[in-house]
């Protein structure tokens, strides 16, 4: 990836300021009985606005509709990340990022 591809991608925790779960998953491994795998596999969605932190920190106030107002549309980024984690009995496991997708609604805008 180019530097400003990089760049795009990158989330300061602090410019989140809407996340959801929007699906979560139980999935059972049948192929052998007697020790059957459990994996539980969540998507999270995140509206990102970059900036936001640096907005908070000198005392500007963030309107509600800041998706519908063209000073913002360009810093929006709505980030879906899936996770899975084994939950198998006597097995340690910690989750794991398995599918990343990054979108700017303004990309899809046409004026």
């Amino acid at each position: 990836m180019s530097v400003a591809e990089r760049y795009d991608i990158r989330v300061d925790k602090a410019d989140v300021y809407f996340s959801f779960p929007y699906q979560v998953g139980v999935m059972f491994d049948e192929s052998d009985d007697e020790n059957q795998k459990r994996f539980v596999e969540i998507t999270m969605v995140f509206h990102v606005l970059r900036g936001l932190k640096g907005m908070i920190e000198r005392g500007e106030s963030v309107p509600l509709n800041v998706g519908a107002l063209p000073e913002f549309r360009d810093k929006i980024s709505i980030c879906n990340y899936r996770f899975i984690k084994e939950f198998t009995k006597g097995v340690d496991s910690d989750w794991t990022v398995n599918v990343v997708n990054h979108f700017r609604p303004s990309d899809y805008i046409e004026e």
